[in-house]
């Protein structure tokens, strides 16, 4: 009886809107255990868009046994373009010119750009797979131990996009949503001053009198503005919730990835409904002093600002 191989896929020709790329002919072949080092990468130039498989061999439907080697030609420029023009030269076939010598290298190059952009693959990070998320976090300097099991995949979510999130208003909505599940009404921002010792005075002509330099009118003088993050609208239980000492250590780590670490920043929380009066007797239904009680009418409008309790200061 003879042994029935798996037949080559057809993966230069489009379907139905769609097109194989390197990446997706990588991961077929590979689901074929069809092993890289028998795949063979080659560029062939603009024209398509980049990394479209371009032309294949074998053609598809050949079988792919044991020996056959796989010839895959994508579009895009290799490293045969990097170079100078004047290193520009091909070969014939007496000898190999500059062409034949660095496409050498694409194959290399290209399959591991692939396994870069397919690490979510080679690690394995999964929700349900907490050893993958363990080793991910690893990776960017952070001890998983320090965080609760069920943020450790949420947290490999926002790891990777920190050097863009960290320091923006839009990165501390989305950490703090993702990882606590907590809003951000809004951020106030408060003038803060520095007191300046007697020896820093400005005395005109003798010391510090520069002007638009190092002389200052006073005793003080200002610092960056102080950021109050206004944590809100949140319910009475999850208030009581991230007043218990651990979750008050995991906000501030959170907040320690992606605020600013130049300037201090004070938490305060809207709690309840400021638009409804107060009901004694029950708790949540905006009757705590300093936490959830409102001023007010019941007709209070949406836009009001609610008055806060302050929680502290972050530095």
């Amino acid at each position: 009886m003879s042994e029935t191989h798996p037949l080559m896929p057809d993966f230069e020709h489009s379907s139905y809107g769609f097109h194989h790329t390197l990446d997706s002919a990588l991961a077929i072949l590979s689901d074929m255990d069809v092993p890289p080092g028998r795949v063979t990468v080659r560029m062939d130039g603009r024209g398509y868009p980049t990394r479209w498989v371009v032309s294949q061999s074998p053609a598809p439907g050949q079988p792919l046994d044991s020996g056959t080697t796989v010839e895959i030609l994508i579009a895009g420029t290799g490293y045969f373009h990097a170079l100078p023009v004047g290193m520009w030269d091909s070969g014939g076939e007496a000898e190999p010119g500059t062409r034949e010598i660095v496409e050498l290298l694409d194959d290399p190059i290209q399959k591991a750009t692939h396994w870069v952009w397919e690490g979510a693959r080679l690690f394995d990070v999964r929700p349900d797979n907490l050893p993958a998320c363990s080793r991910w976090i690893s990776l960017f300097g952070l001890s998983p131990d320090d965080w609760p099991s069920e943020t450790w995949y949420n947290l490999c979510v926002l790891l990777p996009s920190l050097q863009a999130l960290a320091g923006t208003e839009y990165g501390l909505r989305f950490a703090l949503h993702l990882i606590l599940g907590l809003p951000l009404k809004e951020i106030r921002r408060s003038t803060t001053f520095q007191l300046m010792k007697e020896p820093e005075y400005t005395l005109l002509g003798q010391r510090y009198s520069r002007l638009g330099v190092d002389a200052i009118a006073g005793e003080r003088k200002e610092e960056l503005e102080e950021l109050t993050l206004v944590l809100g609208l949140v319910s009475l239980d999850t208030y009581y919730e991230f007043q218990e000492k651990e979750k008050q250590r995991l906000l501030l780590a959170v907040l320690g990835l992606v605020a600013n670490c130049y300037q201090k920043h004070g938490i305060a929380w809207a709690v309840g409904n400021p638009r409804i009066m107060p009901r004694l007797s029950q708790a949540r239904q905006n009757t705590i002093l300093g936490i959830n009680s409102y001023l007010g009418s019941s007709a209070r409008s949406a836009d009001a600002e609610p008055e806060l309790f302050f929680q502290g200061t972050v530095h």
